[in-house]
């Protein structure tokens, strides 16, 4: 009993640390807006929070450069159907329509973006399309909208 007791609060002191270092690291990097992303990013890797802030893998996704922020990332560049035309429109609201079927909860749009590509304004345009054609159903205003499938 006792040693499950301890476990617990052990974990509840790694959590507290994690939050700590977390707004520390904050703190920091708000005094310093000067600083480039490289010093945030070996910032994180030095206080070792690079998995809690923005997660292993998006600290070798993230474009190092201003160049390379402007460019879309090839796998989502590549997936999105042109938009500019009314087929590519019902391809692409197809494919957000089958992400919404396929969860059985209610769905945040960028969960929806993650799975479907695209950027924020065209899956938020997608669902727009959808609601007004009552396939899609929301609930909540601003960061708080969820949809699902009708």
């Amino acid at each position: 009993m006792a040693s499950t007791k301890l476990k617990y609060m052990q974990r509840e002191v790694e959590s507290v640390l994690s939050e700590a270092t977390l707004m520390a690291f904050i703190q920091v990097v708000r005094r310093h807006p000067d600083a480039t992303l490289n010093e945030v990013f070996k910032l994180a890797e030095y206080l070792n929070i690079g998995d809690v802030t923005l997660g292993v893998a998006f600290f070798d996704e993230v474009p190092r450069t201003g160049k390379d922020w402007a460019k879309k990332p090839k796998a989502i560049a590549a997936t999105v159907p042109e938009l500019r035309t009314a087929a590519g429109r019902e391809e692409y609201d197809a494919r957000v329509l089958g992400v919404l079927k396929s969860k059985a909860d209610w769905s945040t749009s960028q969960e929806v973006r993650e799975a479907s590509g695209g950027d924020p304004h065209q899956v938020r345009a997608s669902l727009n399309r959808l609601i007004q054609s009552g396939r899609v159903h929301y609930k909540g205003r601003a960061r708080g909208t969820r949809y699902k499938a009708a």
